[in-house]
């Protein structure tokens, strides 16, 4: 079972606690990666991820761009990692761990999967396919406050990796104006590249299905989508995993962000919501956002 968003959707939250919601699951949220959480417990957490992945998988591989599901998904992205090499990689990277693994129902949430789904629903063909997409009206804002992608707390870019552009998925309409898009513009981009992948690799996938964060975190209704989303995740031909029915734990947020350098964007400029609207229009109206009247009004202001 495999949960991808583009990040700031919940997929932490959720790759932490689904374990101890579906009996006889085990999930984890980007276990192969140095986080702020391993630096919590070092002494347990370090020996792990060596245990588990590898000191080149971990560390080496990284450094080298080659390991990890966001370097995979940048190399397959940009056409340096053809699908049979994916598969190759991933194989190295995931399925001997998940073998070790006693229980019978894995769970893994990844921002970085956005670009591997070919290859993990070819590794894995019974896997299942989570995607939580939201608003770019509160995902742009997040990011930009969180201060990383394309920001001045971008380890990814300082340490020379690079974050993913239009340059490198062929987008040549904006990567011909790249350098002069504001920060604002950028992180709009990302939200547009990032969920037309994800949808595009999962069109014809039985097995996969979407699901909007604002359903499951803030409408008065979340307790029914988070039913139907566990449904859908402890639901096999073969098996229905049971699971705790504590809807309560949706109240819980974790991963906020620290600082607010956009605000919520029923105080944002007309100028700023019609950059925005250039952008994501589109994709927002598949999923239902954008036709609030306050927004409207924004847009013909």
């Amino acid at each position: 079972m495999f949960i991808v968003s583009g990040g700031r959707t919940g997929t932490k939250y959720f790759g932490d606690t689904l374990g101890s919601i579906i009996r006889d699951a085990r999930s984890f949220h980007e276990p192969d990666v140095i986080n702020p959480e391993v630096w919590k417990e070092p002494g347990k957490e370090f020996p792990r991820l060596i245990r588990d992945f590898g000191v080149y998988n971990v560390v080496l591989g990284r450094i080298l761009g080659r390991t990890g599901m966001r370097n995979l998904s940048q190399r397959h992205l940009s056409g340096r990692l053809d699908l049979n090499e994916l598969v190759k990689e991933l194989q190295k990277q995931r399925r001997r761990v998940y073998r070790r693994m006693a229980e019978p129902l894995i769970i893994e949430s990844n921002l970085g999967f956005y670009g591997v789904l070919p290859g993990l629903k070819a590794l894995f063909p019974a896997c299942k396919i989570a995607v939580f997409i939201r608003d770019p009206r509160t995902w742009v804002p997040s990011i930009i406050n969180w201060g990383t992608m394309y920001g001045d707390r971008d380890w990814v870019t300082k340490l020379g990796f690079g974050r993913l552009t239009p340059n490198l998925i062929g987008d040549r309409y904006y990567a011909a104006r790249w350098r002069q898009m504001p920060r604002f513009e950028k992180v709009c981009w990302a939200w547009k590249a990032i969920n037309s992948i994800i949808l595009r690799d999962i069109a014809g996938h039985t097995d996969a299905r979407v699901f909007r964060y604002e359903d499951l975190f803030e409408s008065p209704s979340r307790e029914s989508h988070f039913f139907a989303l566990m449904d859908y995740l402890t639901s096999f031909s073969d098996r229905r995993f049971a699971y705790a029915k504590a809807p309560s734990v949706l109240n819980e947020r974790i991963h906020r962000s620290p600082r607010q350098i956009i605000p919520a964007w029923n105080n944002w400029s007309p100028p700023q919501a019609a950059a925005l609207d250039q952008i994501c229009g589109p994709m927002m109206g598949r999923f239902h956002y954008g036709l609030e009247p306050q927004w409207q009004a924004l847009l013909q202001a």
